[in-house]
């Protein structure tokens, strides 16, 4: 984000020196951001950011860093960000191997990179095998349309959706102003950005992170996941999973938010999931049902953030009723913990079809925790408790039909954290 430079001529001798220390001490060091602090106990710590290091995150006039180990989130005030031109090119969102989400506009290319730049992130040249997924924003039919859930990648090909339903496959070898460039059989095609939907690369997935990390997201969309975070009031250096390193202005960040430390997140984990649909006749696959009605990690079946009574949640576990999520705990973790709510988007129905559900937490196949009764649409999301896992090889999430048999039951398991097995207590 540029800054105006405003050179100031002072005059020489006393006087000079005078008007000197005058200016500078009418001119104190910039405050840094109000922030709010939310971490595994306790209430959230609202401050000043002064520092983010190894050791912790230190808040103007505390003596001692919060453990990065014990964080779940640094939000940043809410704040309006100076969305600037950064070119003219298409609207690009990158999916990276490691798990970034970078969105900005195209801003070059060769047969080995792509470059994205956007007001709020610096210009970053991503090689071609740091990425998973390229989409045109301006094929995205609103905020929670997903087009690499409909448009699928196939394994061992690199393919290119067009908007009129047309898929190239072969290999990706250049990115350029035209578009994007495969080959097969000794055959280029170019896709215009202007026509592209999504395009799925041929490359694997890094493996889960199994040590901290960090998420920094900014306020314009982009969420790098990172192995190491550092900075100040002013800037953050950010090493991410997928090799980048980049250097953020504070004031262009939302939130960062950790987890692998003393927690991780459910949905983080690899889960089972089954749906059994209320008319279920045998005429129709489970495979089909799962893939329209099955669970969704970190946001809905249809794309859209988490939301229950107004609240976004970053993290979550979507569901349809009936349905059962198996979560893996290898005797590793001590406590679970989370919130149950009906996803607003049910609140869109009429009234008598709005989401009603029941639900149930399994540790081993024991009963730990019910909804004793209905969940509804619009209510505040419940607290799921801590549940006493210690020892135990599963965690299994049920969700079930309420009054309104199916009608737009869709629950959303929120922030579903497991306490890790040894883990450091909290500092005093």
């Amino acid at each position: 984000m540029r800054r105006s430079i405003r050179a100031l001529a002072l005059g020489t001798g006393v006087a000079g020196a005078a008007l000197g220390l005058a200016a500078r001490t009418a001119a104190p060091a910039p405050a840094g951001p109000a922030v709010t602090v939310a971490s595994l106990e306790g209430a959230p710590v609202p401050g000043t950011l002064a520092k983010i290091g190894p050791d912790g995150v230190r808040l103007e006039g505390r003596d001692a860093a919060l453990p990065l180990e014990r964080i779940r989130e640094i939000a940043f005030a809410a704040r309006a960000f100076p969305v600037e031109a950064a070119g003219t090119g298409p609207r690009l969102r990158v999916a990276l191997r490691g798990g970034e989400t970078i969105r900005g506009v195209f801003a070059g290319g060769s047969t080995d990179w792509l470059e994205v730049e956007a007001p709020d992130v610096p210009r970053v040249r991503l090689p071609f095998d740091s990425v998973l997924r390229i989409e045109a924003e301006s094929a995205r039919k609103g905020p929670c349309d997903d087009p690499a859930q409909t448009f699928l990648p196939r394994p061992g090909n690199d393919v290119a959706y067009t908007k009129n339903a047309d898929a190239f496959t072969g290999t990706w070898i250049a990115a350029s102003p035209a578009g994007v460039v495969l080959e097969s059989a000794g055959k280029s095609t170019t896709v215009a950005w202007a026509d592209l939907v999504v395009l799925h690369v041929d490359e694997p997935p890094l493996p889960r992170p199994d040590r901290l990390v960090a998420e920094v997201e900014t306020l314009l969309g982009t969420r790098l996941l990172a192995s190491e975070v550092t900075g100040d009031a002013e800037r953050l250096a950010v090493k991410t999973r997928s090799g980048l390193e980049l250097s953020l202005p504070v004031a262009s960040v939302l939130a960062v938010r950790w987890s692998g430390g003393a927690f991780v997140y459910a949905s983080d984990l690899d889960l089972k999931s089954t749906f059994t649909s209320w008319h279920d006749d045998g005429l129709v696959s489970a495979d089909f049902y799962e893939r329209f009605f099955g669970m969704a990690v970190d946001r809905t079946r249809l794309g859209c953030p988490l939301r229950v009574a107004g609240t976004t949640y970053r993290h979550g576990i979507a569901v349809n009723a009936r349905s059962r999520v198996e979560v893996p705990l290898a005797k590793g973790y001590v406590r679970f913990e989370c919130r149950l709510g009906v996803d607003d988007s049910t609140l869109a129905a009429d009234e008598d079809k709005r989401g009603d559900l029941t639900a149930r937490v399994l540790v081993d196949g024991r009963e730990a925790w019910s909804s004793q009764g209905s969940v509804k649409s619009g209510e505040a999301a419940r607290v799921v408790g801590p549940v006493d896992v210690a020892g135990a090889s599963t965690v299994v999430l049920e969700v079930d039909f309420g009054a309104g048999l199916h009608v737009n039951d869709r629950a959303d398991w929120v922030d579903p954290i497991l306490v890790r097995a040894g883990a450091p207590p909290p500092s005093k």
